[in-house]
Parts: C-alpha cells; sequence; structure tokens
C-alpha cells in the first residue's frame, strides 16, 4: 500500500511540474511586446536580429517545444540582459546564499516557535501565556518588510549593534534570518500551543499520569512528540513562505541571492531567468511537500488509509 501512495504522490509532483512549467510560459508569452522592447535608442535592424537570435521570431509552439527540450537537457536558458549568463550559472552562485537564508530562518522559527507554544501551553491562562498570545498576533499580522525595516532601524542604526545590510558574515546574517522567520515563527507557536494543549485532554496522557509516569516523561515521550504533527505538516507551507518572503528581504539587506536576481528579471522582462528561477523555485516547493508527505505519513499510517479510501 505505501509503494502505491509513493508513486501517486510522485506522479502529482511531476504533473504539477509539468503545468507550472506551462503555465509560466504562457503568461510570458502573454506580455505584451518583447524583452528588447525597453532598449533605448535600439535601430530597428538590430531589434530584429536580436529577435531571431533568442528564436523569439518562431511560433509560440515551436517555442514551448525548444524550451521543453532544453529543460530535458537541463538547461534553463540564458539571460537577455546580461549577455553570457545562463540561468544554471546564476542559481549555482547565488543559490547557496539564499540556502543559508533560508535554513537560518527556517531554525529560528521552528526552534523559537515550537518553545513559545510549549510555553504558552504549560503556562495556559497565565501572563506568560497572554503574552505570547499577543507577540504571536503581532507577528501574524504585520508584513515581513515591514519587521525588517523597524529592526534595521532598532538594531542598526539606533543601536548599532548589527550591521544594517550586505552580507558576507554571521553577524550580516542575523537581521535578514530574523526578519524572514518572525511570521512562521509565530504561526508555529500558535499551532503548537493549541495542539499541545488538546494533546494534555487526552484520555492516553490522564492514563500516563495515573500510571505514575514523571511529568517530564509524559511532556516530552508522549504529549510534545504528538503535538508537533500539525508543525510537521506546516513544513511544506513553511518552506513556501521562506521561499516568497526571501524575494523583499534579499532586496531590503542587499543580499546576493537568487531573490534579487527574481526581482530584477522581472523588472527587466528577462524571461528566460524568470521562467527558469520560477521552475527552480517551483521544483524546490514540491519536492519538500512530497517529502513532508512522506514523513507525515509514515509518522501517521492513517494518512494512508483515508487516502486509499477516497481513491
Amino acid at each position: 500500500m505505501y509503494h502505491v501512495y509513493f508513486c501517486r504522490k510522485f506522479i502529482y509532483l511531476l504533473s504539477s511540474l509539468w503545468i507550472i512549467i506551462t503555465l509560466t510560459f504562457i503568461l510570458m508569452k502573454a506580455v505584451p511586446g518583447d524583452p528588447f522592447n525597453d532598449e533605448q535608442g535600439l535601430r530597428t535592424d538590430i531589434h530584429q536580429t536580436l529577435i531571431k537570435k533568442h528564436g523569439l521570431d518562431q511560433s509560440g509552439i515551436n517555442q514551448y517545444l525548444n524550451y521543453l527540450s532544453q529543460l530535458l537537457k537541463g538547461n534553463l536558458g540564458y539571460s537577455l540582459k546580461y549577455q553570457g549568463r545562463s540561468t544554471n550559472q546564476i542559481i549555482q552562485e547565488s543559490f547557496p546564499i539564499s540556502a543559508q537564508l533560508g535554513f537560518q530562518a527556517i531554525f529560528i522559527a521552528l526552534i523559537g516557535g515550537v518553545t513559545l507554544g510549549l510555553i504558552g501551553a504549560l503556562k495556559k491562562n497565565k501572563w506568560q501565556d497572554f503574552f505570547i498570545l499577543i507577540l504571536t498576533a503581532i507577528g501574524t499580522s504585520i508584513p515581513s518588510f515591514i519587521l525588517a525595516t523597524f529592526l534595521q532601524y532598532i538594531f542598526a542604526i539606533k543601536w548599532g549593534v548589527l550591521p544594517l545590510a550586505q552580507w558576507g558574515n554571521f553577524n550580516q546574517s542575523i537581521l535578514p534570518s530574523l526578519s524572514l522567520a518572525l511570521l512562521p515563527m509565530a504561526f508555529i507557536a500558535r499551532l503548537t500551543r493549541a495542539s499541545l494543549i488538546e494533546i494534555l485532554k487526552t484520555d492516553y496522557i490522564k492514563a500516563a499520569q495515573a500510571k505514575g509516569l514523571p511529568y517530564y516523561q509524559i511532556l516530552y515521550s508522549h504529549a510534545l512528540r504528538n503535538a508537533l504533527l500539525p508543525v510537521i505538516s506546516y513544513l511544506g507551507q513553511l518552506l513556501a513562505n521562506i521561499l516568497v518572503g526571501s524575494f523583499i528581504i534579499e532586496k531590503i539587506f542587499s543580499i546576493p541571492g537568487l531573490g534579487g536576481w527574481f526581482v530584477n528579471s522581472v523588472l527587466s522582462r528577462d524571461y528566460p531567468v524568470i521562467m527558469g528561477l520560477t521552475l527552480f523555485y517551483s521544483t524546490l516547493l514540491l519536492l519538500s511537500v512530497f517529502i513532508v508527505d512522506i514523513i507525515y505519513s509514515l509518522l501517521d499510517p492513517r494518512i494512508q488509509l483515508i487516502h486509499k479510501e477516497l481513491v
């Protein structure tokens, strides 16, 4: 049964990728004009030469088939604005920076969120709980770019304890990682708190208490482990939030990651880079959701049974 579930999920992943590739291509072609229309003082003959050089004079079907053919070879295309630069090179050079930022933000969000949620559940209806609820309400309601600007003002401009921007050492990564992590951390805290409160009311927790098991053992070996299942199911959405949020955060903090490349390619209508980075980000997101689904089904076999009944 498990291998059927795995294969079905994998087919969904491949189908989703194909749909994303097709829709991205259609949207790029639906934009009026071409990438070279904004070039000032470009002669008509040179403009036509550039159009032909990049195959933009071909029919939409031929361009689509050529694009799929290049994707199957692992070629995501060449930039129209930065001559000689391929999307593969851009990803190879910039993705490690974005990955470091993302991993640090995920680490902060998970550790901070679970810790706050644990404290809130154990101190339910006490001042610690109300304080955490207020913090998490603020964290989930304020956009990350506003939080980033506020953190820059407090820690970099007013107190001068952390760098304002740029990227190169650990100190320069603290503010952007924190700015990116605060919103999902607040959501994880509320999720953990609500889940743990419900788990602590269940019969098997009461039975463990009746057996005289130590409270810390009941909490960490039984309650918290089950309370984290909703957090595990949120990991796919967490990565999506981190990926989308990194676009703005990298721009605010002048980080030379993929987010900056994506924003600049959209502004300059660099279609191959837009499509290549969209495909790359989509693949990361779909793979993460696929892995989370598999892990969750291993931790909770009922997921496979429910899925089998629905099919």
